[in-house]
């Protein structure tokens, strides 16, 4: 059984991802669409039309079916490898594609837009931050303010803290 973190963090650091996330108005949230890849291959076309249901896994081609049928199975064998508690289900739910492919989704929109914050602003977390809490240093991260603002951070957080905006550098 996992928890809840142990199963994103290992989810996420797996050979599954998704890129070209799009978000658009659905019928009851936002529906979205974006394409799987495992170990940097086009698996699917993902499609969540926001009706209620499952998600829409679509092969790219005729000629790709029998790959993307494979690559559906181990996607799903991973998923349900996660069997996370929760507070309706204290033994625990078995995770599956779509549960895996939310974390996906969800974590590509959030380094997105922490990518776009860090372009203009340094990002700080701490030990006491909870999950995506951060401070925010209206001072762009660079090598030219970088001594600067590291002496003023060791001061202010003699605890430890982690600048986030160096997890976009290079």
């Amino acid at each position: 059984m996992h928890t809840e973190k142990q199963a994103k963090q290992e989810i996420l650091n797996s050979d599954w991802s998704v890129k070209g996330v799009k978000f658009m108005k659905g019928h009851d949230a936002d529906a979205m669409s974006c394409t799987l890849y495992y170990k940097g291959k086009r698996v699917a076309s993902v499609f969540d039309d926001s009706w209620g249901g499952e998600f829409q896994y679509e092969a790219f081609s005729q000629k790709q079916l029998k790959d993307h049928r494979e690559k559906m199975d181990l996607f799903g064998k991973f998923a349900r490898q996660f069997k996370v508690p929760s507070e309706y289900q204290p033994k625990g739910m078995k995770y599956n594609v779509d549960i895996v492919t939310d974390i996906l989704v969800n974590d590509f929109e959030e380094t997105k837009q922490l990518k776009r914050r860090c372009k203009t602003k340094t990002l700080v977390t701490t030990p006491d931050c909870g999950e995506g809490q951060f401070y925010v240093y209206d001072v762009k991260w660079s090598i030219y303010n970088a001594d600067q603002l590291v002496q003023h951070l060791d001061k202010r957080f003699p605890d430890g803290y982690t600048i986030i905006n160096e997890r976009f550098e290079g």
